[in-house]
């Protein structure tokens, strides 16, 4: 459960935005999977499936979501179902993490991580897709285009 306010995962006005994106929203079906079961029903959907995946960070992950992750497993599944589907990751960067994606639209940020606390990250927004305009807003949130 994320706490209300500043640096504390969720603020006021984020909150009082949200039914502003109501109509954007309305014939799209949200669910909490397992990514394994998200990727297999996504890639049984097709390319208008869209996937927003975003696996614990490495090093942190068992201390602060208190669960084993396999980052090479995760890549893996993410490669078996990419022709089939649309997604996006979000993921701490690391050279590793570079390599497991390499290929891929990979788009980098400097970001403040509200659930370990920690002042200053980069993290990788990772797409299998074109992003077209989109590479304008992320552009305009301070991501830039990954070497």
């Amino acid at each position: 459960s994320s706490k209300v306010g500043p640096n504390s995962g969720i603020t006021i006005p984020q909150i009082l935005r949200l039914p502003l994106f109501g109509a954007l929203v309305q014939r799209v079906t949200f669910s909490e999977w397992d990514y394994t079961d998200a990727l297999n029903q996504a890639a049984a959907i097709g390319k208008n499936a869209f996937v927003f995946l975003d696996p614990p960070y490495e090093r942190v992950g068992d201390k602060l979501y208190g669960v084993k992750f396999d980052f090479d497993e995760f890549a893996e599944q993410c490669h078996r179902v990419a022709g089939k589907c649309t997604f996006m990751i979000t993921i701490n960067d690391s050279p590793a993490n570079r390599m497991r994606f390499s290929g891929y639209n990979v788009i980098a940020r400097r970001q403040h991580y509200s659930g370990s606390h920690k002042p200053n990250g980069d993290e990788l927004v990772i797409c299998n897709y074109e992003l077209g305009h989109q590479a304008y807003y992320l552009n305009r949130l301070g991501y830039q285009v990954a070497a």
